[in-house]
């Protein structure tokens, strides 16, 4: 495959860079081809794939840590019976990452919390696991995390839970600010949206 990337600051010239793709595809010998590009406005309804990227300041809140607030809880502090949902639960949102974050966690190898929801005793939301690290100018940033809801529980305020829970984490840890991506059009999207994250624009992508 054969991968262009524009950046600029003048406007896509779409037509003239999916030519020249084709062209390197075939010099190369390549099957396929890929255009990818950053647009700091809303995309065109032809583009293919577009990735949403966001902006979370925090506040530096120094209160003391307190337990995660109302339904969330620290998947290690559930119960034994609780705890051992959450491997259907990533079996559930594999697409999301959390056959791998489940194995991370039953090796014991993850290096922050999770945190989750639970409904009728089983796992149905998480996010994490939730770890700092400074930015090459030693500003604490959260990282990037799994976050899910199960689609048989999503509209009734897992997702939203666990985000704040999550914010409430990084406010008590000293975090600076933490960069997100979701794909448009996700029930993500909207919550990060309506929680007032910065939008600094779209990762967008489209086959050749």
């Amino acid at each position: 495959m054969v991968k262009t990337y524009y950046y600029g600051t003048t406007a896509l010239d779409r037509p003239r860079l999916l030519a020249a793709t084709r062209r390197w595809c075939a010099a190369y010998g390549a099957r396929t081809g890929q255009l990818i590009w950053f647009d700091p406005a809303t995309p065109a309804a032809t583009s293919t794939s577009c990735t949403r990227l966001l902006l979370k300041v925090f506040g530096g809140d120094q209160s003391p840590h307190h337990p995660p607030p109302g339904p969330v809880r620290v998947l290690d502090s559930c119960p034994p019976a609780v705890r051992a949902t959450f491997a259907e639960f990533a079996q559930h949102q594999h697409t999301s990452g959390f056959g791998f974050l489940h194995r991370r966690w039953r090796d014991g190898h993850v290096d922050g919390p999770i945190l989750v929801t639970v409904a009728d005793n089983r796992i149905v939301g998480a996010i994490g696991p939730l770890r700092t690290m400074p930015d090459r100018r030693g500003h604490p940033a959260l990282l990037p995390q799994y976050f899910a809801v199960h689609t048989d529980h999503r509209g009734r305020g897992h997702g939203r839970a666990l985000w704040r829970a999550a914010t409430a984490w990084a406010e008590h840890h000293r975090a600076a600010y933490q960069l997100l991506q979701t794909q448009t059009g996700q029930a993500s999207e909207r919550l990060f949206l309506s929680e007032g994250l910065i939008s600094l624009g779209f990762a967008c992508s489209m086959p050749v």
